[in-house]
C-alpha cells in the first residue's frame, strides 16, 4: 500500500513539473538542453585581419624580364638576376552579422599590397660611337582594392573555440603602377603609368576562431583566393601588351595566404 502511495505521488510531482515547469533553483536535463538551444541570438561585430600572401603574377614577371632583356640587347650592360614578385600583404577591415552559433556573414573591404619589382641600371655604355653613363630606374608594382561578401559556418570545438568554414565572392579592382625613371648623360626623364582592369574573384578560408571573452573573438586561419583580371589599360583606354611575347598583359591576385585577427562583437 505504501509502494502504491510513493508511485502516486511520483507520478503527481512528475505532472506538475511537465505543466508548470521546474521550480526555481532545479536544474534538471530539461534546463540544460533549453539553454543549448537558445544560441540564436543575433550578433553584431566590428573586425580586421592582416595577412602573408603567396602569388605569382606570372605576366607581370614576364613583362619586367622581356624589358630588361631588351635593355640587355640594345646597350650590352651586364646581365643580372631579377628577384620575382611572390609575396604580398593585406588588410581586411569587415562587419560581422552573425545570424546564430552556426552562421556568421561578414561584408568587407580589403587592400592588397604585391610588392614592387625594380629595374636598376647604372652603367657606362658604349652608343653611337661614343661611351656615356646611363642610369635606369624602373619598377612594376601590381595592388588592388575590393570589396566582397563572405559566409561563414562556425561548428563548435568547444572551450570557446569554433571552427570557421568559409566561401564568398569580391569584386577585385586591380592595377599595376609602372614608374620609370631615365637619366642619360645630361638627359633626364620619369614617366608614371597606373594600368588598371576588374574582375569578380572568388575565395575560400579554414580557420579558427578563439572567443577569450564574450565579446572578443581572435582568428587565425588558411585564406585562398582566385582573382584574375584579365588585361588592365591606361586612364587613356591603352591596352597593356608584351610585344616580346605579342599578348596582353594580365594581373593575377590567385594565390594563398595565412591570415590573422580580432573581432568585437556585441549582442543585439
Amino acid at each position: 500500500m505504501r509502494k502504491g502511495h510513493i508511485a502516486a505521488a511520483s507520478a503527481m510531482a512528475l505532472w506538475s513539473i511537465m505543466v508548470q515547469g521546474p521550480a526555481p533553483g532545479w536544474a534538471g536535463a530539461t534546463g540544460v538542453n533549453a539553454q543549448s538551444n537558445s544560441g540564436g541570438t543575433v550578433t553584431l561585430g566590428v573586425g580586421v585581419t592582416g595577412g602573408l600572401s603567396l602569388y605569382y603574377p606570372s605576366d607581370v614577371n614576364e613583362l619586367a624580364d622581356d624589358i630588361y632583356e631588351d635593355w640587355i640587347d640594345s646597350w650590352g650592360a651586364h646581365d643580372q638576376d631579377l628577384p620575382q614578385l611572390r609575396l604580398g600583404v593585406s588588410v581586411n577591415g569587415f562587419a560581422q552579422i552573425g545570424i546564430n552559433e552556426l552562421l556568421r556573414i561578414r561584408p568587407w573591404l580589403e587592400y592588397f599590397n604585391g610588392g614592387s619589382k625594380e629595374l636598376l641600371l647604372n652603367e657606362s655604355l658604349y652608343y653611337d660611337g661614343e661611351y656615356f653613363h646611363a642610369e635606369v630606374d624602373a619598377s612594376f608594382s601590381p595592388s588592388y582594392l575590393a570589396p566582397g561578401i563572405t559566409f561563414y559556418l562556425t561548428p563548435s570545438l568547444g572551450s570557446g573555440a569554433r571552427f570557421a568554414i568559409g566561401a564568398g565572392a569580391g569584386y577585385y579592382m586591380g592595377s599595376l603602377k609602372e614608374q620609370i625613371e631615365w637619366n642619360f648623360g645630361d638627359a633626364d626623364q620619369d614617366s608614371t603609368i597606373t594600368w588598371k582592369g576588374e574582375t569578380v574573384g572568388l575565395h575560400g578560408t579554414l580557420g579558427v576562431i578563439i572567443a577569450p571573452t564574450s565579446n572578443l573573438e581572435l582568428e587565425a586561419g588558411i585564406y585562398l583566393r582566385y582573382a584574375d583580371v584579365d588585361g588592365v589599360e591606361s586612364d587613356d583606354g591603352v591596352r597593356l601588351r608584351n610585344s616580346a611575347r605579342n599578348k596582353d598583359v594580365s594581373l593575377s591576385f590567385t594565390g594563398c595566404e595565412i591570415r590573422l585577427g580580432g573581432t568585437l562583437v556585441f549582442d543585439l
